[in-house]
């Protein structure tokens, strides 16, 4: 594993928060959000399902760190414009009532 991921603003969903962790099978760094781990956690199933989908077998944690999946890149990069948005858009509702109230 090579780190978590932070969100960005403060209320974006959970699934921004990721873990890159390396696959055994296909050496690349894949994308794994923080509900998914907890999932793999309480399971006790030694896998991750990744973003885009695959199935993680982790590599040792001393061992060197893959290459990024461009497709999970791509996914994760997404969430967090989509949840940007709905932070602003938020904001701006909330804007909106308050210079209504009297």
């Amino acid at each position: 594993m090579s780190g978590i991921t932070a969100p960005g603003p403060a209320g974006q969903p959970s699934a921004s928060w990721v873990i890159w962790v390396t696959c055994s099978q296909d050496q690349r760094e894949h994308a794994v959000a923080d509900d998914e781990i907890a999932v793999a956690f309480l399971e006790h199933s030694g896998t991750y399902r990744s973003l885009c989908g695959h199935t993680i077998l982790p590599q040792s944690m001393v061992e060197p760190f893959g290459p990024r999946c461009t497709r999970c890149h791509t996914l994760r990069e997404r969430r967090r414009t989509t949840a940007r948005s709905a932070a602003s858009a938020a904001k701006r509702i909330a804007r909106r009532l308050l210079r209504s109230t009297p």
